[in-house]
């Protein structure tokens, strides 16, 4: 397989625990509706459960995603998004593999996820 992603566009796209974070979400299924990724990441975010989110909160974090996280993601083709939905694309394979091609000093994908 031929690398799409430079190891300084894989860094820049994993730097962020947010961005790790909405990558693991999309991870298990493969794509979210934004407001139900928004929820889940705004619970991550102050220890509590997605119930206890705030339509504030939860718009905050929506308009993070539009702002920041899903276009970057989105300029190099790991998803694909609308106005509603989020949809992981192939190229979060070389992320992943990447991450879980670990060497002594790189954590593997779940690790990097659970250190924060």
């Amino acid at each position: 397989m031929t690398s799409q992603l430079s190891d300084d566009t894989v860094h820049a796209l994993l730097s962020d625990s947010q961005r790790l974070h909405l990558l693991s979400l999309l991870n298990r299924n493969g794509q979210q509706k934004i407001d139900e990724l928004a929820r889940k990441l705004a619970a991550r975010e102050q220890d509590t459960r997605p119930a206890n989110i705030s339509e504030e909160t939860q718009q905050r974090i929506a308009i993070e995603l539009h702002h920041n996280h899903l276009p970057r993601l989105a300029e190099h083709d790991v998803v694909s998004y609308d106005q509603d939905e989020v949809v992981l694309m192939d190229v979060f394979d070389e992320l992943e593999s990447y991450l879980n091609g670990q060497t002594d000093d790189v954590p593997a994908f779940g690790q990097l996820l659970s250190s924060d």
